[in-house]
């Protein structure tokens, strides 16, 4: 049962974040970049108009209207600091796979979930990082490369084994260091500088700030998992907080599922663009599960998703994968219900909107504040048809 503080805090969180979303919209609005204005007019008249277009081409100019904006907002320079970032949250899952692969191999017991995350997150960031750099100097290539590579890991998970074994109760043998650290040179050492020859299209930082931002929201009004998560950092201590850096991974290849979905997804009918709504679903629940499957904790991880279980706090983890897909869901319904044609709720919803803001000259303002009506009217059907079903129950 929630307390008063909780109720307190979750309803003060929801007020910031509607705060936040009406500042970032009014900004938007007030964008003096030519291009950028040259786009809002238009959002604006849009928004305002009235054309004879079908329902599913209005979804269709909807779904290109998000993705002009989402493409601004996200896009990143190709810089090489933001292509080793993306390389060290790739390469997160590929270190915990093959620290896993060698316990199992060498027979050695499975160290603290959090000490082989933390050890996983610690390997990757300096290999790419360390890949950058010798991009950047343009020195080390091909075998000499790996081979350099792999002493350097070979030493350096020796010294992270020691390190991490007596502060976080992350035990390697000095041999599975070894072993790790020339896999990890001989394999990924030759493999990362072709990676950096691709170029993503987000940048991960403000990926990451989206992120943690969901993450941090979804703790404060998520009462019971928040309190799960606290006692668990009280007692194993700092090093619970690989989770969460861990969850950035699926997070951030999530917001690139996500781009990818709504380019595909340009200029598509209705069913089409549906069919696509549902993979991105579908796909960003299967890039978060990744971790557990690696782990061999995917029962555990399943009964956390619904905020049961032990460790409850993993829902919120979870959910935060789908934040940028709610994003376009709200965009896609707010605009909607702006522009369909001779409905009486569009009807009521527009005139609502018009005698707050003036949707022609705000139209972000304008999205923004429908955007958090249809998120008060959903919420509100949620609540009633939560009661009407007790009180049926009994």
């Amino acid at each position: 049962m929630a307390s008063l503080v909780d109720i307190v805090v979750s309803l003060a969180a929801s007020v910031g974040l509607i705060l936040a979303l009406l500042q970032s919209s009014a900004k938007l609005d007030e964008e003096d970049d030519p291009k950028f204005r040259a786009g809002r007019e238009r959002l604006g008249l849009w928004l305002t108009s009235q054309p004879k277009k079908s329902f599913s081409q209005r979804v269709s100019e909807a779904n290109e209207f998000f993705f002009r904006w989402f493409d601004g907002f996200f896009r990143g320079k190709g810089t090489l600091l933001e292509q080793g970032l993306w390389l060290g949250l790739v390469f997160s899952p590929v270190m915990l796979l093959l620290i896993r692969l060698l316990l199992l191999v060498t027979g050695e017991p499975m160290p603290q979930t959090s000490g082989m995350l933390l050890l996983a997150i610690t390997l990757a960031f300096l290999l790419s990082m360390a890949v950058v750099g010798a991009r950047a100097l343009s020195v080390l290539f091909g075998v000499l490369f790996g081979v350099l590579f792999g002493v350097l890991f070979g030493v350096l998970a020796g010294v992270l084994g020691v390190v991490l074994g007596v502060v976080l109760g992350v035990v390697l043998s000095e041999g599975l260091a070894y072993m790790l650290g020339f896999t990890v040179g001989g394999i990924l050492g030759s493999v990362a500088p072709q990676l950096l020859r691709f170029h993503l299209p987000v940048h991960p930082l403000r990926s990451l700030a989206l992120s943690l931002a969901t993450v941090i929201f979804l703790g404060i009004i998520m009462w019971n998992a928040r309190v799960s998560f606290y006692h668990l950092l009280l007692q194993d201590g700092p090093i619970v907080l690989s989770y969460v850096a861990f969850n950035m991974f699926a997070d951030g290849i999530s917001l690139l599922e996500t781009r990818w979905i709504l380019r595909r997804s340009l200029n598509l009918g209705l069913l089409s663009l549906l069919g696509l709504v549902l993979l991105d679903l579908v796909a960003s629940a299967a890039i978060f599960l990744v971790l557990p499957l690696i782990l061999g904790e995917l029962p555990s991880f399943w009964e956390s998703i619904f905020f049961k279980g032990s460790r409850p706090w993993l829902g919120i983890l979870f959910w935060s994968t789908f934040s940028t897909s709610v994003l376009f869901y709200l965009f896609v319904g707010t605009v909607l219900l702006f522009i369909l044609p001779g409905h009486w709720l569009a009807r009521l919803f527009y005139r609502t909107i018009g005698r707050i803001i003036t949707i022609e000259s705000r139209p972000f303002t304008a999205i923004a504040y429908g955007m958090i009506l249809l998120v008060v009217a959903v919420v509100a059907v949620g609540w009633i048809g939560a009661f009407v079903y007790h009180l049926a129950v009994g």
